[in-house]
């Protein structure tokens, strides 16, 4: 329990932060819009079809910023002295960037279903 209420938490943080937000769903948008706009191109084909691996890519780096941020605060060393256990920490991150990737992934599926 104690991980998915770190993981809801991770997601309210970024979620308040509005250029972290815009650049996660400004990716699959753009890619999704581009390939439906341009249908015959090999180069929006090819862009489509690595944009969940450039999406995992962007969510592992908000992910890991976010982690770096938190231990510059000292909010990482502050859920260490917590009787949470390790492994819901990781689970919480885990957990958060699986809501990213889901909400970046619905968000591209989704424009390509209704184009194509």
């Amino acid at each position: 329990m104690s991980a998915i209420v770190l993981a809801s938490y991770d997601l309210k943080r970024i979620i308040r932060h509005r250029p972290t937000i815009i650049a996660l769903l400004a990716l699959p948008l753009i890619v999704a819009l581009a390939r439906a706009a341009f249908a015959g191109s090999s180069i929006t084909l090819g862009a489509a079809w690595a944009c969940p691996f450039v999406c995992l890519l962007l969510v592992w780096a908000v992910l890991h910023v976010q982690r770096m941020i938190d231990s510059t605060t000292g909010f990482t060393s502050g859920l260490l002295s917590t009787p949470t256990p390790d492994s819901h920490l990781i689970l919480a991150r885990i957990l958060t960037g699986a809501a990213i990737y889901a909400a970046q992934m619905v968000i591209f599926w989704g424009i390509l279903a209704l184009r194509f």
